[in-house]
């Protein structure tokens, strides 16, 4: 019987909306954590909330972090914190960007016009790219999706159950299931931890394009504590950041 290894948890920022503000921009980020270690992330989680945050936030989310902060720590200490996790338990994260109005994506018998299309065709070929290295052959992956938006939880199903590579026309490794588990984010340490690579990352992409809304501060926290933690290939070089525009 082949073992699943890792639990591949999948976060979505911004609406692909026209206009000069990050509500243009799709950001779809992937935490893949080692299936073992999932429930004691559970544990570490709430205590690097409880050392951080106010007890009257109901769920950690990058959208409210910062309002519930405790006055004795700072937006950037909480950052280390709850990204130090993300070395702690081993993780692999990788982020993908589209914006609306960016270029369509074509390959070999497809062609993505939707930013969030190719946001998520883009994350899932790094992910599959990753498997067909061999990495923890012969384990399954299986993807964690926030069921609470059962309609991008039904289009991303439908992304992985119909992807093929963009460029060589290849299949989905037979290793990352094709159907996608729907949990609820206050469940699944994952999918809070998937959410604040995720905002982050929106802000980060919206300083890169100086688009309205950004906060630094918040970009500036994906560069200093979630950059250093994306997917690097054998020779060091970060891969775990597309951006598309």
């Amino acid at each position: 019987m082949v073992a699943v290894s890792h639990l591949v948890f999948v976060d979505e920022s911004g609406n692909s909306a026209p206009g000069p503000a990050i509500s243009s921009l799709w950001v779809c980020a992937a935490v893949a954590v080692p299936f073992a270690r999932v429930r004691n992330l559970e544990i570490r989680l709430s205590q690097v909330v409880s050392a951080n945050f106010h007890p009257r936030m109901k769920e950690l989310k990058g959208t409210v972090m910062r309002q519930n902060l405790l006055h004795t720590r700072t937006l950037d200490q909480a950052a280390a914190d709850l990204c130090g996790l993300l070395t702690e338990f081993e993780t692999h994260v990788w982020v993908s960007t589209t914006r609306a109005g960016c270029r369509s994506l074509q390959g070999k018998g497809i062609v993505f016009h939707e930013p969030k299309e190719i946001a998520r065709q883009l994350l899932l070929e790094r992910i599959n790219g990753f498997l067909n290295l061999g990495n923890y052959d012969p384990a399954s992956w299986l993807i964690v999706w926030d069921v609470s938006d059962v309609r991008e939880l039904t289009d991303f199903s439908a992304s992985v159950a119909s992807f093929e590579n963009a460029y060589t026309g290849g299949p989905v490794n037979p290793r990352l299931f094709p159907l996608i588990l729907g949990g609820l984010s206050h469940d699944w340490a994952g999918l809070r931890l998937a959410d604040i690579v995720s905002h982050l990352g929106l802000h980060k992409r919206g300083s890169d394009l100086g688009l309205n809304e950004t906060n630094s501060a918040k970009a500036g926290l994906f560069a200093t504590h979630v950059w250093p933690r994306l997917q690097k290939d054998a020779g060091g070089r970060t891969v775990g950041w597309k951006a598309w525009d």
